[in-house]
């Protein structure tokens, strides 16, 4: 689950490496994606 997740992670990143926003994006949207998974998985624990 989690490797399929850093794969779409990353195939969105090397589409955006032909625009300037390349170094800010991809890091920004992983935080946003693994911050709700994180969310998810302690709601799960409770």
């Amino acid at each position: 689950m989690n490797i399929f997740i850093f794969k779409i992670l990353a195939t969105l990143g090397f589409q955006l490496t032909m625009s300037e926003k390349s170094y800010i994006v991809p890091p920004l949207f992983s935080i946003i994606v693994l911050y709700m998974i994180d969310k998810r998985i302690r709601k799960k624990k409770k």
